[in-house]
């Protein structure tokens, strides 16, 4: 559960920075959430591997996937 907990927090946080680059006139802060966006979006790719988002399967059943 709390990995879970952490999957949703690192989504949130990769949103936010995507608000940042979207929206931003600043392109000191452009550029330093283009370079966090690369670092978090690199981590989760890590992380997932061949894996799957979440709780996999199981969301999968109960989606009826």
């Amino acid at each position: 559960m709390a990995r879970h907990h952490v999957e949703v927090e690192v989504g949130s946080s990769i949103l936010a920075d995507i608000g940042t680059v979207v929206t931003t006139k600043d392109e000191a802060a452009f550029d330093a959430k283009v370079v966090a966006l690369k670092g978090k979006l690199a981590r989760v790719e890590t992380a997932l591997g061949d894996g799957h988002y979440f709780i996999g399967p199981l969301l999968a059943r109960r989606c009826r996937l």
